[in-house]
């Protein structure tokens, strides 16, 4: 039996480009006459099938390998992501709110291009 793939050991266009033919092919499903997406869109809908990026990966032995699939790609994958230094006015407003014990998703929800990760992690 083949070892499973580690989903952080994976190249990022190589996931990137199963997550677009899975989302291809989930379009098509619900909407009759969907063009294939050259781009994926900056939020996937409710709903997404991680698990068939997973096998599209050959990880559908991982546990959780759908999971994995998915926080790989909403972390460091997705388009419109933000991994440069913070900003004073980001920096302000983490620890702003953080004083108000308000949640790292929405704190990150407040900070255009920031995951709730790297916000736990400032």
């Amino acid at each position: 039996m083949p070892k499973p793939r580690n989903p952080k050991l994976l190249d990022d266009d190589l996931v990137r480009a199963a997550v677009l033919r899975v989302y291809n092919d989930f379009m098509r499903l619900r909407r009759p006459g969907w063009v294939d997406a050259k781009e994926l869109p900056e939020e996937l809908s409710e709903g997404f099938p991680w698990k068939d990026v997973a096998i599209e990966l050959k990880m559908d032995e991982v546990p959780n390998g759908g999971t994995a699939c998915r926080g790989r790609y909403m972390n460091f994958l997705a388009p419109g992501l933000v991994f440069g230094p913070f900003q004073p006015d980001e920096d302000a407003t983490i620890y702003r709110e953080q004083a108000k014990n308000t949640g790292w998703v929405e704190i990150s929800n407040m900070l255009q291009g920031r995951t709730d990760v790297s916000v736990k992690n400032r």
